[in-house]
């Protein structure tokens, strides 16, 4: 698997601390541990930047894309995680997040523990088994009814009533494709279900081939797909 890897510096007090960055492609997820032991999900397109150690009286890292984070309990130390439209903060807690600078989205769901989150001058504390979401200037809350959305932690991508183009988009996200929709190609169905990254891109299609009218050409040499009308 293939991430592109960085580091920088920043100084603290009198200490030089290199800054780590790491993006993941699309078509992958990586797993990583940071310093303090909180371990960490990052989902395809994601970027997060870390110190190689948390100096001073709080952790901090950021985050722009999806992530699922379970962090290492220090009731001394806060964890704050920035995002490019909100912030979290936690002591040790199991949660997923999602915020996207190009969408300006930003979501917060908690599995386990407390998180206190900030957008803007917007404040809310979140309680396990909550989603929060911020949205028009406002936090709104609901009971995870279940955490579809978030599977891509375990290879399972969820898409719920997505139009045909919404599901190609996403499926060069979760197979690190590149796909061309011929203009013929125009339907109002709208599609949910799941697909497993590791039974491939060809089978996602195959079996979306059942609902939608479509052909597709796979160029493998140049990883791009062609979806035309089917004759």
């Amino acid at each position: 698997m293939a991430v592109a890897f960085g580091s920088f510096y920043f100084t603290v007090g009198d200490r030089i601390v290199p800054l780590y960055s790491l993006t993941v492609p699309a078509g992958n997820s990586n797993t990583l541990l940071l310093p303090d032991g909180t371990k960490v999900w990052l989902n395809a397109e994601s970027t997060i930047k870390y110190p190689s150690s948390f100096m001073g009286l709080q952790r901090s890292i950021e985050i722009d894309g999806e992530a699922y984070l379970e962090v290492a309990h220090n009731r001394w130390r806060p964890f704050i995680v920035n995002t490019p439209n909100g912030k979290i903060k936690v002591l040790g807690t199991k949660f997923y997040v999602s915020s996207n600078n190009e969408e300006k989205d930003f979501m917060v769901s908690l599995i386990e523990g407390s998180v206190k989150i900030s957008a803007g001058d917007k404040n809310a504390t979140l309680k396990p088994g909550y989603r929060a979401q911020f949205k028009d200037g406002e936090f709104t809350q609901s009971v995870i009814r279940s955490l579809e959305t978030e599977l891509w932690k375990d290879g399972i991508y969820y898409f719920k009533d997505k139009s045909f183009d919404e599901l190609m988009e996403g499926f060069e996200k979760c197979f690190g494709v590149k796909i061309e929709i011929d203009k013929e190609i125009k339907s109002s169905e709208r599609y949910t279900g799941k697909f497993y990254r590791y039974n491939g891109i060809q089978h996602a299609l195959q079996a979306l081939q059942h609902d939608f009218n479509f052909d597709f050409k796979w160029n493998k040499e140049y990883n791009t797909i062609l979806i035309s009308s089917k004759k």
